[in-house]
């Protein structure tokens, strides 16, 4: 096993528990942003194939002007779309902590999509046969994130599903520059450019999801998690424990920060044997951004309420606090006193994780 694949079977602190460094975060980025791609353009081909049925094309007609989630709604409770579809709405990368829906509602009277499970916009229903038949130069955008997961992904764009061609994503320089719309209309796209500008004039979310707020989203936090990796000298050790069939296996991993410069950290990662020697071909280093301020944050979770409380780990007190995924499936406990350290954690399959070693540096 590379050190790379270590860093989340071995270490669950940076992709099980979601406390990613460089690597690994750049990994989970471009695989939760694939996948987003793969689930949009399945979406996209199926609504075509029930356009070419006519009783599900008119199940369709028959929706007017739903739009966004009802739309998405109304698709899967018609039947237009098969059950299966209900867990492909949801951003793998959800700023507002969007998660897959599990279809229950499906099977209620009055049961319908929640805007949590939903992440795109959509033709008014009875709009949806046009916007797939503009080709060309008149191509358009027929499906996107919302305006609560524009920026999902950051400068790789906003994800969209286009009349004519595959879903991709579209920058805000493709977008200024082809529709020679205002740069600043990007930071506003509820008011500014779904339902209004080209080529986003076919795609349209509702008025509740405009001004929808997740109240699990985290609030406004300028704690600098960078700071575990701004000491050089300083280094901690993981050791966790992973599924495998019947048994436990606990494996560990150290790192070391080896240099800071300016906003740059260069970490060094080593997997470690039963004795604590570094394995063979089991070190490698890594560049750090320190300007990225999601670096060492708990990715798509929340504070716990529970106030602060203390864990022993590594020979010593540490006060914490806790925080948990939007899915419920993995809790973990970060010093207060370092930003950036995680000390423990936990998840609901059993999987858990432990500092057991720390050296804090020069």
């Amino acid at each position: 096993m590379s050190w790379k694949e270590a860093l989340f079977t071995v270490a669950l602190a940076i992709a099980l528990v979601g406390v990613s460094t460089g690597v690994a975060k750049a990994q989970m980025f471009a695989s939760s942003s694939l996948f987003d791609q793969k689930n949009l353009g399945e979406l996209k081909r199926a609504l075509e194939l029930s356009m070419s049925e006519v009783q599900k094309k008119n199940k369709i007609r028959a929706m007017k002007d739903a739009a966004g989630r009802a739309f998405w709604s109304e698709c899967l409770k018609q039947q237009v779309l098969d059950a299966e579809f209900a867990g492909k709405l949801a951003s793998l990368a959800s700023i507002p902590g969007d998660t897959p829906s599990d279809g229950k509602w499906l099977d209620e009277e009055n049961g319908k999509l929640e805007q949590r499970h939903c992440s795109y916009t959509s033709p008014k229903a009875e709009m949806l046969n046009a916007a797939l038949n503009l080709k060309g130069s008149k191509r358009t955008v027929v499906f996107a994130f919302d305006s609560r997961n524009w920026n999902n992904y950051g400068k790789k764009g906003v994800l969209v599903a286009w009349s004519e061609g595959a879903a991709d994503y579209l920058t805000q320089s493709e977008l200024a520059d082809a529709w020679e719309y205002p740069a600043e209309n990007w930071k506003d796209p509820a008011a500014k450019i779904i339902g209004q500008l080209k080529p986003f004039n076919y795609t349209f979310q509702e008025a509740e999801c405009a001004a929808y707020v997740n109240p699990d989203a985290p609030k406004k936090d300028d704690t600098d998690y960078n700071a575990v990796y701004r000491k050089p000298g300083r280094s901690w050790t993981f050791s966790g424990t992973e599924k495998r069939g019947d048994k436990d296996v606990t494996r560990s991993v150290r790192y070391t920060v080896k240099e800071v410069k300016d906003n740059e950290a260069t970490l060094v990662v080593e997997q470690l044997n039963d004795e604590g020697n570094v394995k063979p071909d089991g070190s490698e280093e890594e560049t750090l951004d320190l300007t990225d301020p999601s670096l060492g944050k708990p990715t798509r979770c929340k504070l716990s309420d529970d106030a602060e409380t203390e864990i022993e780990a590594a020979g010593k007190k540490w006060k914490v606090r806790k925080w948990v995924q939007f899915d419920g499936k993995r809790t973990y406990w970060m010093s207060t006193d370092i930003p950036g350290l995680l000390i423990k954690a936990e998840t609901s399959d059993g999987q858990t994780l432990a500092l057991t070693a720390f050296k804090d540096g020069q």
